[in-house]
């Protein structure tokens, strides 16, 4: 078993380790309608509305692409890049070079919010590393 999201994001297809009922069944990522409102609030970001747009944005699909009709997701890719996914840090995820971290301190910044997705984009287009949408940054940062 594999989805659309094998080559895109990586590891592995599969269960979600937390279901209760695991599956390995993929679903069509059109059909992806799960309510993303308390995770944007949650994690403090703006910019996804859909969960098919949080599990894209996540992906460093920023557009919607051709073939969306085609595409599937399994269970595993869809937590780890839906609702499922949790910060890797409480500290600033946002490159220094772009958000001018002092590069004195070794020290980063506390993350007090997320990353929307328009920062994500900006972030991207400098300097071709994804930091997804909710990552961790300061909530005086503005770039």
């Amino acid at each position: 078993m594999s989805c659309s999201f094998l080559d895109i994001a990586g590891g592995v297809c599969g269960a979600e380790e937390r279901a209760r009922r695991p599956s390995t069944q993929t679903v069509s990522l059109s059909s992806c309608s799960k309510d993303i409102r308390s995770h944007k609030r949650f994690l403090q970001f703006s910019g996804v509305e859909t969960e098919i747009e949080l599990i894209l944005a996540r992906s460093g699909i920023f557009v919607k692409p051709v073939n969306f009709s085609e595409m599937t997701v399994c269970p595993l890719h869809r937590s780890s890049l839906g609702i499922g996914w949790r910060r890797a840090s409480r500290l600033c995820s946002v490159p220094r070079d772009v958000c001018g971290h002092s590069k004195k301190s070794k020290e980063l910044p506390v993350a007090e919010r997320g990353i929307t997705l328009q920062q994500s984009i900006h972030i991207f287009e400098l300097t071709k590393n994804l930091i997804p949408v909710g990552s961790g940054m300061p909530s005086d940062y503005k770039f």
